[in-house]
């Protein structure tokens, strides 16, 4: 009777465990498949293969020589303009627009 319950226990943690691994394994291989497939059909519709994007600097793009570079308008802005931008997104947030300042010291007082 022990040897009939140590058998089933064991016999259900092989099968668990396998069920384990052949879901696990069968999950990566359609995610992979998954990944092909939408590369062959953007191929098959266009005529054109994918090719990666290259990597642009995130510095390059916002360096700006003179202001401040606006994600709003995605190009270099005077300060006078990224301030009225931030207002704007605080005010869009439901923020008080008076605790932006760009040109004050922020630092809370005592």
């Amino acid at each position: 009777m022990r040897l009939r319950t140590l058998l089933a226990c064991k016999t259900n943690l092989i099968g668990t465990v396998a069920i384990a691994l052949l879901s696990s394994v069968s999950t990566v291989f359609f995610a992979h498949w998954m990944d092909g497939w939408g590369e062959r059909e953007a191929v098959r519709s266009t005529g054109i293969p994918l090719v990666a994007a290259q990597p642009t600097s995130s510095a390059a793009i916002t360096d700006c020589s003179s202001g401040v570079y606006s994600p709003v308008q995605k190009t270099c802005v005077d300060q006078q303009t990224f301030d009225e931008e931030m207002q704007r997104l605080f005010l869009a947030l439901g923020l008080d627009p008076g605790i932006y300042a760009s040109g004050e010291d922020q630092t809370p007082r005592k």
